[in-house]
């Protein structure tokens, strides 16, 4: 049985063997993982996760034997709305990224290509995407890292006296 838990502070993958009743921890780090399927064949869990970048969701197969993760998605972004093919070599999802609307894209695994095969957006809506952050880390005085990221508005200068915004969550 494949399960998730977030009894280390992170929603991660396990397995739970009914006939030893046992337990395994199978993705461990820093980060979140979000079920897609499993593979007919019960080896491999397809999910989105947060591994490489807090703010962004990519697609992976993970090993339902070892945990390993193999990252299937090939640009930086986030996918969402996923379907993954049984064998692991092609994936349609929603893909957004900041400065570009989101659109349904075809991602050729082997090939590390995706194909946008939607362009659903008004002209109007190009007025959303203006705004691009710079993503920064930082470590806190424990010593944890920080993910944040920075909108600065049209024709910032260093010298602008502006008010500031910060969000917490």
């Amino acid at each position: 049985i494949v399960f998730l838990s977030e009894h280390t502070g992170y929603r991660q993958l396990h397995t739970l063997d009914p006939v030893y009743e046992s337990i395994q921890q199978l993705t461990r780090g820093r980060f979140e993982v979000y079920p897609i399927r499993i593979s007919k064949d019960h080896r491999w869990m397809f999910v989105t996760s947060t591994k490489d970048d807090a703010a962004r969701e990519q697609v992976y197969r993970v090993s339902l034997d070892t945990g390993e993760m193999t990252r299937l998605s090939p640009q930086e972004g986030s996918y969402s709305s996923v379907a993954v093919s049984d064998d692991g070599r092609r994936v349609l999802a929603r893909f957004a990224r900041y400065g570009q609307l989101s659109e349904l894209f075809a991602v050729d695994v082997a090939k590390k290509k995706m194909m946008k095969l939607t362009d659903s957006h008004p002209e109007k809506a190009s007025i959303v995407k203006k705004g691009r952050p710079e993503f920064f880390t930082y470590k806190n005085r424990h010593g944890q890292e920080i993910h944040g990221q920075l909108i600065k508005p049209d024709r910032w200068k260093k010298t602008d006296k502006r008010p500031l915004l910060i969000y917490v969550y």
